[in-house]
């Protein structure tokens, strides 16, 4: 096309369209809402044009996708839940935008081999996936949760791209031995962890770029013995001798700044409940202590052959009822026929009142 256009809904005409491709024609607006009665349609390219808004719901109504690539535009907002619906879909591919917060649950879509979100804002937790992926581009994103074991048991995974991202935790060294990995990027994250000489690697292992991380160890030797294989890993703690590598305890102090940082804040929080607890016992204690006191009276107002007067005393910490914050308090006794006087503490009167 050249020119600068809007997708026409015209296009939905074409009732038997199985593949639509538009990429780099300089397309602007919105995905036409007509296409949802295209339902032949099979693959969806609109690489690298000027579309921008959200993504319509709708597009999860197009049961039979397999591949939706939408690289290189404008849009942003969130993805669909509908996107859970695309059981069919194997290439989901969305870099170079402008989305932002959680990805769904894709776990669902058991046929899914690509997904690539490079350049977006999407985070902080890692997607929850499906483990037939061949290719996982999570690149330039705003995660920082810790990998998932589930990983390393993705057999088929061949491309891996992490990099750039806030992800913290250790890095599990067997994804350098997955059975068909051949890429692998965690560059500029915050992951932690100690290698190991010995460490294996996939022999068809082409690239590894472990940059700019919180890694400490020996280099395993099968990056760094190997001419056919680019192995990249300065501004680590790698103990190889190198100028390279970072002091080791820089790394050991960025790791527990990561690692005990949102502990401390969740140990703030939990102080909430203990305070309110603090409180309520105090209230308790006070609504004990006016019980006391009305027994006190009524006792009074009973007794019509002598008098009895009642000092109440609660500097002196006594045995007393068991509430989260206690108030124990003293009870002298003195009858004014003999003069005499006894204590009692605050439960003894308590559990004769009731």
């Amino acid at each position: 096309m050249g020119a600068i256009a809007a997708l026409p809904g015209k296009v939905s005409c074409l009732v038997s369209l199985e593949i639509l491709n538009m990429s780099s024609n300089s397309l602007y607006g919105t995905i036409p809402r007509e296409l949802s009665s295209v339902i032949g349609l099979q693959t969806l390219l609109l690489d690298d044009n000027m579309f921008s808004g959200q993504l319509p719901e709708w597009l999860g109504s197009i049961s039979i996708l397999t591949v939706l690539s939408l690289r290189k535009n404008l849009f942003n907002g969130t993805l669909p839940e509908s996107f859970t619906s695309l059981e069919n879909l194997r290439v989901l591919a969305l870099s170079h935008n402008h989305f932002y917060a959680e990805v769904p649950d894709l776990s669902s879509l058991t046929n899914l081999q690509e997904l690539d979100l490079e350049d977006n804002a999407f985070g902080p937790r890692f997607p929850r996936l499906g483990n037939k992926l061949v290719r996982l581009v999570l690149g330039k994103n705003r995660f920082r949760s810790g990998i998932p074991s589930e990983l390393s048991s993705y057999y088929q995974l061949e491309w891996l791209d992490l990099s750039f991202n806030r992800f913290v935790g250790p890095f599990p060294p067997s994804l350098l031995s997955l059975p068909s990995i051949t890429y692998l990027n965690i560059a500029h994250n915050k992951l932690t962890g100690m290698l190991f000489e010995n460490t294996s690697c996939n022999v068809e292992l082409e690239f590894v770029d472990l940059l700019s991380n919180l890694l400490t160890g020996q280099l395993p030797s099968c990056l760094s013995d190997s001419k056919d294989r680019v192995s990249l890993y300065a501004r680590n703690c790698l103990a190889i001798g190198k100028e390279n590598q970072r002091r080791l305890p820089f790394c050991d102090n960025e790791a527990l700044a990561v690692e005990i940082l949102p502990h401390e804040k969740k140990s703030k929080t939990s102080k909430v409940p203990l305070a309110m607890a603090i409180t309520g016992g105090i209230l308790g204690g006070i609504v004990v202590l006016g019980l006391l006191v009305t027994f006190v009276r009524r006792s009074n107002a009973d007794k019509t052959t002598k008098k009895t007067y009642y000092k109440i005393d609660c500097r002196e910490s006594i045995n007393c009822v068991h509430i989260e914050v206690t108030i124990c308090c003293k009870v002298y006794v003195a009858n004014n026929e003999s003069g005499s006087t006894g204590t009692s503490s605050l439960s003894d009167l308590f559990i004769r009142r009731t």
